[in-house]
């Protein structure tokens, strides 16, 4: 079967996501969405499957994350990047 441009741009989607470079990237930036810098404004979020297919509909953060939401996306990036870490020392 033969894979379409869609089911191309999602894998190549995952691929990035997985890296380290984007995850402690993220990390780094998720500290732009907090409450301070988005007073009076919002974040959107959306969250999306491994294939790209949407699973919640975007909704907005009035006034930015919360410090707690952000201190848990930051210990999910982390949990991601160790089981990496892990999974390269088994397979190597």
């Amino acid at each position: 079967m033969k894979k379409t441009n869609q089911q191309w741009a999602a894998e190549v989607a995952v691929l990035k996501a997985q890296l380290p470079c984007y995850l402690a990237s993220a990390s780094k930036e998720l500290e732009k969405t907090s409450a301070e810098r988005f007073m009076a404004s919002g974040v959107v979020i959306s969250i999306t499957d491994l294939t790209g297919k949407l699973v919640v509909t975007p909704f907005m953060c009035a006034d930015g994350l919360e410090s707690a939401t952000i201190a848990a996306l930051k210990s999910q990036i982390k949990k991601t990047l160790d089981l990496q870490a892990i999974s390269s020392k088994v397979g190597a």
